[in-house]
């Protein structure tokens, strides 16, 4: 087995996200430069912590991210394995260059502009399929929250879905460019993003999205938009009053 240069840092003081972003960043260049190849066997968590000497925290997050943008999938009972990289639209800013507060504010910004409106439409145009996926997603959140795993992952998932409900493709490729770095706690891990308790915290972001869904699924296209609205500005809110607090 091959062994890899440790990912820089100490995963026991309090920089985890850090040492995530390192290795999926690592991960992520091995499958572009087909080192490890679409339909290979992804290797196992213990195999990734022996290589990369990173916790197993730090690992499932990786892993996570790269779920969620589309590198590798998970089957059940045989294990995870590596997909085609997608064809992404080509655009000037790469989401892995965004590691700043003030670039992941901007980022967020761009949310803002972008998903109430397909919020609004998947409301409109969103087949009872569709509807399944945004439902499952959800799902996956809330199990996320019980079992106290990282729901960075999950999260992107239910935008994800939402976008691809529009009946736009262009919404769902933008998002999937971004990848899971659209969600601001994958990106500002180290700072004190929640005023609330962690599982407080998510239970607010859950009845959002629940609100959101609620909206997409009685076809009430202005709702879904405010309830996404909402969602995102409320987002911003959070993290502007942790930086103010960081810096107080």
């Amino acid at each position: 087995m091959n062994t890899y240069a440790p990912v820089s840092g100490n995963p026991n003081r309090g920089n985890v996200g850090s040492l995530s972003r390192q290795l999926i960043d690592l991960l992520t260049e091995r499958i572009h430069q087909r080192e490890l190849k679409a339909g290979d066997r992804f290797p196992t968590e213990i195999e990734l912590i022996e290589q990369y000497g990173v916790s197993r925290t730090v690992v499932r997050e990786a892993v996570s991210s790269l779920k969620a943008d589309g590198l590798v999938e998970t089957r059940h009972g045989i294990g995870t394995f590596v997909l085609e990289p997608s064809r992404r639209a080509r655009v000037a800013t790469d989401p892995k260059e965004v590691q700043t507060i003030k670039e992941v504010l901007q980022l967020l910004q761009f949310r803002i502009s972008l998903e109430p409106e397909t919020a609004f439409l998947a409301a409109q145009r969103r087949s009872e399929e569709e509807l399944a996926g945004i439902r499952a997603a959800l799902d996956e959140l809330i199990a996320c929250r019980a079992r106290a795993d990282d729901s960075t992952a999950a999260d992107f998932a239910f935008h994800k879905s939402i976008a691809n409900a529009s009946g736009n493709r262009f919404y769902a490729e933008t998002l999937s460019f971004l990848g899971s770095r659209a969600i601001p706690r994958a990106q500002v891990r180290t700072h004190q993003f929640q005023t609330l308790p962690r599982q407080q915290y998510l239970d607010v972001v859950n009845q959002q999205h629940e609100a959101v869904f609620d909206a997409i699924a009685a076809g009430q296209a202005e709702q879904a938009r405010d309830a996404m609205l909402t969602h995102l500005t409320t987002s911003m809110e959070r993290l502007r009053n942790a930086i103010a607090a960081d810096n107080a």
